[in-house]
């Protein structure tokens, strides 16, 4: 009989995740994996699980290249149903319908923020079976960030995170991936960049 864990889902946090309970359950080592949020291919890929997603979001990102094997795009129901999955990995704006239509086709966890990446790594461990690969991932991060701050004297600096588009420049708050690591290296942010209200501004 195949071990049953519970995985915490992340609190509801728009209409698309009114219906998300505290608890989702998960049996055994899911081997087809359908996700949903960019976040949560990141996480899949830290894992070394890149080669069970079948299925994803469109678009995926850029920067993932092909490692992920040119997963096809889920884009509806109908899509995520013919990936036949054995865990869907969703999240408050990014689920394709509420928590109820999605776990029909196969038990669904439901990550939090964009921001949360750490939260986000965590949850998608605990849903496919790797919470101890995620401690050791965090870990080393954590490691890594705090000698890279004590080389560079981090304390004493302040950092911009500014991204430069085709029209205009976006000079973004303390929400955001960059933003975090920048706080776990020990880099302080200008007071005007310490917003957290959204993601940027122009």
């Amino acid at each position: 009989v195949e071990a049953v864990r519970p995985v915490r889902n992340a609190p509801p946090q728009d209409a698309t995740a009114a219906d998300v309970p505290a608890v989702t359950e998960v049996r055994g080592d899911p081997q087809r994996l359908v996700a949903l949020a960019p976040g949560q291919l990141d996480a899949l890929c830290a894992l070394g699980l890149q080669g069970r997603v079948v299925g994803t979001a469109a678009p995926q990102p850029s920067y993932l290249g092909t490692v992920l094997h040119n997963a096809p795009p889920v884009t509806d129901m109908q899509a995520a149903r013919g990936a036949n999955p054995d865990l869907i990995l969703a999240s408050a704006g990014h689920g394709l319908e509420g928590f109820g239509a999605l776990s029909a086709i196969a038990p669904t966890v439901f990550t939090g923020p964009a921001p949360d990446w750490q939260k986000t790594l965590r949850t998608v461990a605990a849903a496919s079976g790797r919470s101890g690969a995620a401690d050791a991932i965090l870990g080393d991060f954590r490691r890594m960030a705090e000698e890279a701050g004590r080389h560079n004297d981090a304390t004493h600096f302040q950092a911009s995170i500014v991204q430069f588009t085709e029209n205009t420049v976006r000079v973004y708050g303390a929400a955001n991936f960059p933003a975090s690591v920048l706080a776990e290296v020990g880099v302080d942010r200008p007071a005007a960049q310490r917003f957290t209200d959204r993601p940027y501004v122009e």
